[in-house]
């Protein structure tokens, strides 16, 4: 499905336009941030996307080839369209993406989700966004911190713009940031310099016919008008860039950088050259370093340690959690080597994976390690640093405390396989416990019995007192059996009243015998809940491996059945089950 366009469309694109960053080439700062929300959100893809009239043009990317979409297949025009976060955990489940060519081709897209770059005055231009080819969701901390260096990227596409007005637009009337010079291309005579060039060549304005404009230039570009009218050719409505000297009158030189454009006005064609001093890159730096200190100011905001290492296993960046938890500043820890910090047995843990991300191969694990008087469970994800010719250089990484996941999964785990009301084993793990006492069972020649029983006149106490007595009488009933079958096997619930006893390494029958008598004996005393006093029986049906069976199942229906028989003999009493023919025959097959 093709996004809508949003109402103030033609507004939006002339906002867009205005940032002059549109085709730019690529920029660290911007790489920096679809690196680190790649890292954040282990997506092997991320981009800032712009939307414009008929496309979708990346001014970052990692994990994709091509540099621009058409906007029909954009994910990101919905984001832009809604002007909200869109999260798409499986794009081949979704009715607006399924039929869409970048899900069932390159790059097959799967999970997607991008938060929009709004600017201030709430013009959505783009997304920041990751994409994996798997389906998937972030964690809510994920999702935040993804539009927190959503708010980067719009203060470092403010300062370009900022910075692209200056250097495109320019301030001809303020001879003293900028300098203008206009040469005929024919000739290559110079037919105007402003003030501010001429103040910073040491002219005065009447000095104009004393410049040579082939001359200039030579000096900025190294080629004379009609050399250069051969490049232009070539590279037609481009700029090019300037970053050379310039020569005073009285010799000395100063450093200038800007662009030179060719003009078509008329009949006339005119070489605009434009300059800047070396004020106007300080303030460039200055700008990206604020920008770096914003980039900071999120990192050490992060829900995680963030640091960076290099070859030779020293710190050359950690954010401050990183330095909190191991008890430094962020000054103290760059240049430290990475076994000097926490302790040596951390550093044991993690060589292999060092080793391994210094080879060029990302790793992502999990951990626990003993910083002080604190332990910390984490998981860290580690990716190689390269240069410029895609050497490693070190490498980046991000390490979350996961104790609190760690925990619910424990829970989760128990919850799965114990009753909430009694904290026995239920069904699934009685299965599991009595698959592993058969088999050591086998082993030792052991004898093992099965117990199964339910609790007499439990729906009149429910009825009569309310399920919360109800609830008291089989949490008591579980301790009691606990006690009566001690360490001797395991005690389940099935479901109600029922409960099920496996008793594990039994000699004989008698054995079997005597615990039932204790079973009957401490179940069937009387018992006071909420103040009020019932009188408790069980009535309990006994089973034997491999007598009378050698499955849980089997033994469970020949206890159910001796269970009923000693029902009807009048409760609060054990029942042997019977031998039938199939389980004869099945002993003696044994």
């Amino acid at each position: 499905m093709i996004a809508n366009k949003p109402a103030n469309e033609q507004r939006r694109l002339q906002v867009l336009r205005d940032y002059y960053i549109l085709d730019t080439e690529s920029e660290q700062a911007f790489d920096a941030i679809i690196r680190a929300a790649s890292t954040l959100c282990d997506a092997p893809m991320a981009m800032i996307s712009l939307i414009d009239a008929h496309r979708q043009w990346f001014k970052a990317k990692l994990g994709v080839d091509d540099t621009e979409t058409s906007r029909d297949v954009a994910f990101c025009a919905h984001a832009v369209a809604d002007g909200q976060t869109l999260e798409v955990p499986d794009a081949a489940t979704d009715r607006r993406f399924r039929d869409n060519p970048l899900v069932t081709g390159d790059p097959h897209i799967r999970f997607y989700l991008g938060t929009p770059l709004v600017t201030d005055d709430g013009f959505a231009l783009g997304t920041l966004c990751v994409l994996d080819r798997t389906p998937r969701e972030l964690t809510d901390t994920q999702r935040q911190t993804l539009a927190e260096l959503g708010s980067v990227v719009m203060a470092l596409m403010d300062a370009h713009r900022e910075q692209a007005h200056q250097s495109l637009l320019g301030r001809i009337v303020d001879g003293s940031r900028n300098q203008v010079f206009l040469i005929d291309e024919l000739d290559g005579h110079l037919v105007h310099a402003n003030d501010g060039a001429l103040d910073d060549l040491g002219y005065r304005s009447g000095d104009l016919e004393k410049l040579d404009g082939n001359e200039l230039l030579k000096q900025v570009c190294g080629l004379d008008s009609r050399q250069l009218r051969k490049t232009i050719d070539q590279h037609p409505q481009q700029l090019l860039p300037i970053d050379a000297c310039l020569r005073r009158v009285d010799g000395s030189k100063y450093p200038v950088e800007g662009q030179l454009q060719l003009w078509r006005h008329a009949q006339q064609e005119l070489w605009v050259l434009y300059l800047r001093n070396v004020a106007a890159r300080r303030a460039m730096e200055q700008a990206l370093r604020d920008s770096e200190l914003r980039v900071r100011t999120i990192a050490d905001n992060l829900p995680a340690l963030i640091a960076e290492v290099d070859c030779e296993l020293r710190y050359r960046f950690c954010n401050a959690a990183y330095a909190h938890v191991f008890g430094g500043s962020r000054k103290a820890m760059i240049g430290r080597h990475l076994s000097e910090v926490g302790s040596p047995q951390v550093y044991e843990a993690i060589a292999d994976h060092v080793s391994a991300v210094l080879a060029g191969q990302p790793q992502t694990f999990e951990g626990s390690m003993q910083v002080g008087d604190q332990c910390y469970e984490y998981e860290c994800r580690m990716v190689p640093k390269r240069d410029a010719r895609e050497r490693v250089e070190g490498f980046i990484a991000m390490t979350h405390d996961i104790g609190d996941r760690k925990r619910l999964e424990k829970l989760l785990r128990r919850q799965a396989t114990h009753d909430a009301l009694t904290g026995l084993p239920n069904r699934v793990q009685l299965r599991t416990h009595f698959d592993q006492a058969r088999a050591t069972a086998d082993q030792d020649k052991d004898l093992m019995a099965v117990y199964f029983l339910d609790v007499d006149r439990f729906k009149q106490i429910n009825d009569g007192h309310g399920h919360g007595v109800g609830d008291g009488v089989l949490k008591a009933m579980a301790t009691r059996l606990r006690q009566a079958l001690g360490d001797r096997g395991i005690v389940a619930r099935l479901a109600g009243d029922e409960f099920v006893l496996v008793a594990e390494g039994l000699e004989d029958a008698q054995q079997a015998r005597k615990l039932a008598d204790e079973i009957i004996a401490r179940t069937c005393q009387p018992l006071i809940v909420d103040r009020i006093r019932l009188e408790m029986g069980t009535s309990v049906g006994v089973a034997l491996w491999p007598q009378h069976g050698d499955s849980l199942e089997s033994l469970l229906h020949h206890a159910d059945a001796a269970l009923y028989e000693s029902k009807r003999r009048g409760r609060g009493q054990w029942q042997m089950a019977a031998l039938d023919e199939s389980s004869a025959k099945g002993r003696r097959s044994a």
